[in-house]
């Protein structure tokens, strides 16, 4: 193992694809998540309740009042069900994060059954004395299910994905809760409304709000169609939310789609549509930033996004991840550290960016560093198939081969369709003058498409 070819080769693998935002050569699509062995089907049952002093005669109140009381119903039930992801997750290890948490729950609720009950609700004066029924409640029953299979889906994407899926939900959820509190004002409104013409500018805000409730939902269901990776249909849906209000939320989930159907001309355009709108919203600038870079060649562009999203939010770690990316790449390391570091010291718990750190570490030739962000790595995430093989890697250069071999095994069985293991495991027999083994893994990762003649270029 002392020829300067396969010490070439096996730097080269190391740092090949490994430090992007989704890895060129060692993206898996394995079982990420082998502890969810099987799926498991929970159903919640929750209640809401919504009023206004309109009475039961307005079918158009009566209609809304309704549509909030099952909306809160569906939150109180997605709160159960969050709490059970919750420890569930505990159970298996899986180190989910409380917006994770919230992000997976909303995307896997499906409501099975609503009902609702019609009853009517006093008032009272400051001596907290009734005043006589003033208005009409509903109460809705709805019941969900939701599927465990959605933590695996979601534990199978990349940081860029799963930061994307983690925006969609916060920034609906705070739609959500606005939209809640302007209902409740106007409830306390109505209750003291005094003229015809107070209640009808009442009853003109009620039915704007209730549009941005509809708009909401198609959001919510554009979500759900998206975390399936059905990004058609998720288009859909946004854009008929955007029938019922111009907002840079939706253009920024259809950016999201358009991005993962790899338009990313069209994603760009709605990005910056997003931004026209809000120019607040930091995440549409990371997204256009990492298309200026990945696949426009654009990293001026790239770097000046990435800056304004640090600008917006500089507790988004992502974007420091993002920018040691495109430092690593032009070859200037040590500005690549400063961000990988700054991206751990906000997010110490992603696993990712310990591995980027350790090829960083390994690139400027500190092995001892690079090895113990590795080691950190797999603590975080035992599941992901390309840190075994590059710690592997950097034992076989330390020339403890039986630690090597013990790391590709475990990248093999997590992954056993990259022929590059298999041939960098065959040096490691090789040294060992282990011959069948040598030959057998030589033949298997010449069967997946890697030999002599072509495996340094398989790095590149």
């Amino acid at each position: 193992m002392c020829n300067k070819y396969i010490k070439k080769l096996i730097a080269a693998s190391l740092m090949a694809g490994s430090i992007t935002f989704v890895p060129n050569i060692y993206f898996f699509d394995y079982n990420i998540v082998s502890a969810i062995a099987h799926a498991e089907i929970q159903t919640y049952t929750g209640k809401g309740k919504a009023m206004f002093d309109f009475g039961e005669d307005d079918e158009q109140i009566v209609k809304i009042v309704k549509s909030y009381a099952q909306s809160r119903a569906e939150q109180a039930a997605r709160e159960q069900a969050g709490v059970y992801l919750s420890n569930y997750s505990k159970t298996k290890n899986l180190h989910l994060i409380e917006n994770e948490i919230s992000t997976i729950t909303n995307n896997i609720v499906n409501v099975i059954a609503v009902e609702y009950k019609k009853t009517y609700y006093n008032a009272y004066d400051i001596k907290k004395q009734s005043i006589g029924e003033v208005g009409i409640m509903y109460e809705a029953t709805v019941k969900v299910n939701i599927d465990t299979d959605g933590i695996a889906n979601y534990l199978k994407r990349n940081d860029n994905e799963k930061a994307n899926l983690i925006a969609q939900n916060e920034t609906l959820q705070q739609s959500i809760k606005q939209n809640e509190n302007e209902f409740e004002n106007l409830r306390k409104r109505a209750e003291s409304a005094k003229t015809a013409a107070e209640r009808a500018k009442i009853k003109s805000k009620l039915n704007e709000i209730d549009k941005i409730l509809l708009f909401n939902q198609k959001n919510e269901e554009g979500n759900k169609y998206g975390f399936q990776n059905d990004y058609k249909n998720a288009i859909l849906k946004y854009n008929e939310a955007l029938q019922i209000w111009s907002t840079y939320l939706a253009y920024y989930n259809i950016g999201v789609c358009y991005y993962n159907l790899k338009d990313y001309n069209r994603a760009v355009s709605n990005y910056n549509k997003a931004i026209e709108l809000n120019p607040y919203f930091d995440m549409s600038y990371n997204n256009r930033g990492y298309i200026y870079y990945k696949h426009l060649n654009h990293n001026n562009l790239a770097i000046s996004d990435f800056n304004k999203t640090i600008e917006l939010n500089p507790n988004n770690d992502l974007v420091y991840n993002n920018l040691a990316v495109i430092y690593f790449d032009e070859k200037n390391y040590y500005s690549a550290l400063k961000y990988c570091n700054k991206a751990i010291k906000i997010n110490p718990n992603n696993s990712e960016y310990y591995h980027n750190r350790g090829n960083i570490y390994y690139t400027l030739k500190q092995k001892k560093n690079a090895l113990a962000d590795y080691n950190k790595a797999i603590s975080l995430n035992p599941n992901v198939y390309y840190i075994y093989f590059h710690r592997g890697i950097i034992y076989a250069m330390m020339h403890k081969l039986d630690l090597a071999i013990a790391d590709l095994n475990k990248a093999i069985e997590l992954n056993p369709n990259d022929g590059l293991v298999y041939y960098i495991r065959a040096m490691c027999y090789d040294e060992l003058d282990d011959v069948v083994r040598r030959n057998a893994d030589f033949a298997k990762a010449k069967e997946l498409g890697v030999d002599e003649n072509n495996a340094y270029n398989k790095v590149y």
